[in-house]
């Protein structure tokens, strides 16, 4: 075998060794791009939960606030609305029950751009107490 024979089978054994290299470096590659991209989702997602989150308790927040009667009758501007800027595209709504002697369930559903997250949470209020004699004062 004469040396520009060898050369040229060792220059053809080089360019296979790189297109196998460029391939398998673009297969990582592509992997790579397919995990960063889900983590921006995940990113995103995670940050939508957390405004809802937030939301939502400054809702149950409200009711928190309210007596024995507001909890049985809350005003109308507690049951649904839309939050003001910066997050007008998220709104609430909620509804209140008594579910035994003095508890009541409380459930908010918070829903914004491709979200929807429920809370729920129990508020004990005592009825009012006519009087020390039993009424008869």
């Amino acid at each position: 075998m004469s040396w520009s024979a060898e050369r040229r089978g060792r220059a053809g054994f080089v360019l296979l060794e790189a297109v196998i290299a460029l391939a398998i470096l673009s297969i990582v590659i592509v992997s790579l791009l397919a995990a960063a991209g889900g983590q921006l989702r995940t990113a995103g997602d995670a940050t939508a939960r957390v405004t809802a989150q937030a939301l939502a308790e400054d809702r149950l927040t409200a009711f928190r606030l309210l007596d024995y009667e507001g909890l049985r009758a809350p005003p109308d501007s507690l049951r649904a609305g839309a939050f003001p800027a910066p997050f007008r595209e998220w709104s609430w709504e909620t509804t209140v029950r008594e579910e035994i002697y003095d508890l009541f369930r409380v459930d908010v559903v918070i829903r914004g751009p491709g979200t929807e997250f429920p809370i729920e949470t129990s508020i004990h209020r005592a009825r009012p107490i006519i009087g020390t004699n039993g009424g008869d004062e």
